[in-house]
C-alpha cells in the first residue's frame, strides 16, 4: 500500500483532475434511524412539550443545519388536531457523553441551538430548521430534542402539542444502534412532559439529521453498481391516503408458482369466499388490533424461495409469518418485509377486528393446502373506519400462493400486497402488480459490497472490507487507482464474459490478492502521517473469483472512492 500511495504523487500531477467522483471536502449528509413508526407519544405537555432523549457520536467536528422528526399530526385519528403545515419552536440540547441519569436535571444540560419545527405528514420527517447550525466537535454526546407546542397554525387553524413517532425495539425488532462514516446514533426514551416527566424503556426515535462534516475530513463515496442483485421479494405498496383508496387488483387473485429459488407470478383463477369449516382464530393479546395468532401448525411442510416451515402465525393487519418474530403486529412501512421475518402480505395494512370482521383458518381435508381469511374487517384510524375489507391467502403444499381479494380499500397507512423475504435481505422495489404479471421473481443473489472502516485519514489504517460474497468463495481481488471509471458503455464487462458486471475502477490499475475470511474479504490501508497525503483521492473495486455466476467465474463490486483527510 505504500508504495501506491507513493507514486500517487506524481500521478496526482496527471490525473488528479480526473478524480471525479470524491474531489473537495466532503459532501453534506443525511443521518437516518428509522421511519417504521408504530408507536406515536399520546399525552405531549400541551406547555412545556415533549423530550426526545438518545445518544451520538461523532468522530469528526461536524455542524448540524436541521433534523427531521416522524410525527403522527396530520389529521390521522379524531384524537389529535390536525396540524398539518403548522410550526413550532424546538430546541437541541446537549450533555457530555450520555442522557442516562440526566433527564430530570436540566441544569446538566447545555441548550446548543434552536429553530422551527413545521408539522408534515407522518412516514416522513418533519422539518426542524435551526436558526443557526449546530456545531459538534468530535466526541460524545447526550442529546435532548425538546419538541414545543405548535405556535402558528397550518390551514386548519389549529394549535397544540405535537406527538412524535418511536418504534418500540422490543414489539417491533429493529436495531437500536445506527452508525455511519461519521455519526453513531443509539436509542434514547421519550419523556412527554420535558424535564419532569417519567421516561419508559428503549425507543428508537423516528428522525433523520442533516450536517456538514469538517474541511479536513476524510471520507469514502460508493458508487456503481455490483453484481448481481436479483431480490426474491415483490410486493406492491399503495401509498396511504387521507380519504379512502381502493386496492386495484380488488375483487381479482393472483398465484406465485414456487420455482425453487424463485417464484412464477401469474394471473389467478380463485373468487373470495370464505371455506365451510373455516375455524376462528383468536389472538394472543386478546385485543384483535395490532395482535397475532398462535402458531398454526401446517399439515405438511410449506417450501419458499429461501427456507420452508411447517408452522405459521397469523397477523390481524393482513399478513403470514413464516417465521417466528418478535413483532406482534411489525411497522406499517415496507422496510420489515427485508428485515424482519419472512411474510406473505394478503393485505397488510392497520386492520382492526375488534368491532367487526373475523379472521379465520381452514385446513383442507387431503392436507393439500390451507387458506387464511381475513373477512369483513375494518381500518383501525377513524377517517378510514369503513367496513367489508374481505382478502385471503391460500397456501399449497407444493409452496404456490394464492392472493384472492374481495373488496379492499385503505387509508391512514400504506397497503402492502406481495412476498417479503426477510432475514436482512434486499428491497426488490415496489412494482404494479397489476401491470407487471406475469413475471418472476429474482433468486436471491446479492452483489458483493465494498466499503471501508474506519474513514481514511492520515496516520491511520483503514480497511477495505467487501461483504456479500458468494458461499463457497475462497479468493478475490482488490483493484486500485488513481484514474476515475470509463463511462458507459466502456465500463461493461460483457465482453470478458460477466454480463451485468461494470468495471468502477479507471486503468491502469494495482491489484491485491486476499483469501476469504469468515465471509469476507479484509485489506488493510495503511496511511503515512504525512500532511501532503491530505485531500488524495484513490478509487477502488473488489472482484470475488466466484463460481457459477458468469462464464468468467467472477463478480465485481460497486466502486469506492477514498479522499484521504486529515481528521
Amino acid at each position: 500500500m505504500h508504495k501506491i500511495l507513493s507514486l500517487a504523487a506524481a500521478t496526482l500531477l496527471i490525473a488528479g483532475t480526473k478524480a471525479q467522483s470524491c474531489n473537495g471536502p466532503a459532501p453534506a449528509g443525511i443521518f437516518t434511524t428509522s421511519f417504521v413508526g408504530g408507536v406515536y407519544a399520546g399525552a405531549t405537555s400541551a406547555t412545556v412539550g415533549a423530550n426526545m432523549f438518545f445518544n451520538l457520536a461523532t468522530n469528526a467536528d461536524l455542524t448540524i443545519s436541521q433534523v427531521g422528526v416522524n410525527l403522527y399530526d396530520a389529521g390521522y385519528v379524531a384524537t389529535l388536531p390536525n396540524l398539518l403545515a403548522a410550526s413550532g419552536p424546538f430546541q437541541f440540547w446537549v450533555c457530555p457523553v450520555g442522557w442516562s441519569g440526566n433527564q430530570n436535571i436540566q441544569a446538566n444540560w447545555t441548550l446548543a441551538g434552536t429553530g422551527v419545527m413545521t408539522v408534515g405528514n407522518a412516514g416522513s420527517g418533519s422539518q426542524a430548521v435551526f436558526s443557526s447550525p449546530v456545531a459538534l466537535t468530535a466526541g460524545n454526546y447526550g442529546i435532548a430534542l425538546t419538541l414545543l407546542p405548535v405556535t402558528s397554525p397550518g390551514p386548519s387553524g389549529l394549535l397544540g402539542p405535537i406527538h412524535p413517532l418511536y418504534t418500540n425495539p422490543v414489539s417491533n425488532p429493529i436495531p437500536t444502534v445506527y452508525q455511519d462514516q461519521y455519526l453513531t446514533f443509539t436509542a434514547g426514551v421519550v419523556q412527554q412532559t420535558a424535564w419532569t416527566g417519567g421516561v419508559g424503556g428503549a425507543r428508537v426515535i423516528n428522525m433523520d439529521i442533516h450536517y456538514q462534516p469538517g474541511l479536513s475530513a476524510g471520507y469514502t463515496l460508493s458508487y456503481g453498481t455490483g453484481c448481481y442483485q436479483r431480490p426474491q421479494s415483490f410486493y406492491e405498496l399503495a401509498p396511504r391516503s387521507l380519504v379512502p383508496a381502493t386496492w386495484d387488483m380488488q375483487n381479482s387473485s393472483m398465484s406465485a408458482i414456487n420455482s425453487g429459488s424463485f417464484y412464477t407470478v401469474i394471473p389467478g383463477g380463485g373468487t373470495y369466499s370464505v371455506p365451510a369449516g373455516s375455524v376462528p382464530l383468536t389472538t394472543v393479546g386478546s385485543t384483535y388490533d395490532d395482535d397475532i395468532s398462535a402458531p398454526q401448525t401446517l399439515p405438511f411442510s410449506f417450501p419458499y424461495p429461501g427456507g420452508s416451515t411447517t408452522v405459521i402465525t397469523v397477523s390481524t393487519n393482513g399478513h403470514v409469518f413464516l417465521q417466528p418474530s418478535a413483532a406482534t403486529f411489525g411497522s406499517y412501512t415496507v422496510s420489515a418485509l427485508f428485515t424482519d421475518a419472512p411474510r406473505i402480505c394478503a393485505a397488510w395494512g392497520d386492520w382492526d377486528l375488534t368491532a367487526a370482521g373475523t379472521m379465520s383458518y381452514y385446513v383442507d381435508p387431503s392436507n393439500q393446502f390451507v387458506t387464511v381469511t381475513w373477512d369483513n374487517v375494518q381500518e383501525w384510524a377513524t377517517a378510514g373506519s369503513f367496513g367489508s375489507n374481505s382478502f385471503q391467502l391460500v397456501l399449497y403444499a407444493t409452496g404456490q400462493i394464492d392472493w384472492i381479494w374481495g373488496p379492499v380499500a385503505h387509508t391512514d397507512t400504506n397497503l402492502v400486497v406481495g412476498f417479503g423475504r426477510g432475514n436482512n435481505t434486499a428491497d426488490s422495489g415496489s412494482i404494479d402488480l397489476d401491470l407487471a404479471i406475469p413475471f418472476a421473481s429474482g433468486d436471491g443473489s446479492v452483489p458483493p459490497i465494498l466499503s471501508m472502516n474506519p474513514r481514511p485519514v492520515i496516520g491511520g489504517t483503514a480497511n477495505f472490507i467487501t461483504t456479500n460474497i458468494t458461499p463457497g468463495t475462497l479468493f478475490g481481488l482488490i483493484a486500485f487507482s488513481f484514474l476515475a471509471p470509463p463511462p458507459s458503455p466502456f465500463n461493461d464487462l460483457t465482453f470478458f464474459g460477466m454480463p451485468g458486471c461494470f468495471q468502477n475502477v479507471g486503468l491502469p490499475a494495482t491489484t491485491a490478492f486476499a483469501f476469504v475470511v469468515n465471509g469476507q474479504l479484509t485489506l488493510p490501508l495503511t496511511i503515512p502521517n504525512v500532511p501532503s497525503y491530505n485531500g488524495i483521492n484513490l478509487f477502488s473495486q473488489a472482484a470475488p473469483l466466484t463460481a457459477g455466476l458468469n462464464t468468467a467465474g467472477i463478480v465485481t463490486s460497486n466502486g469506492l472512492c477514498v479522499h484521504i483527510g486529515a481528521q
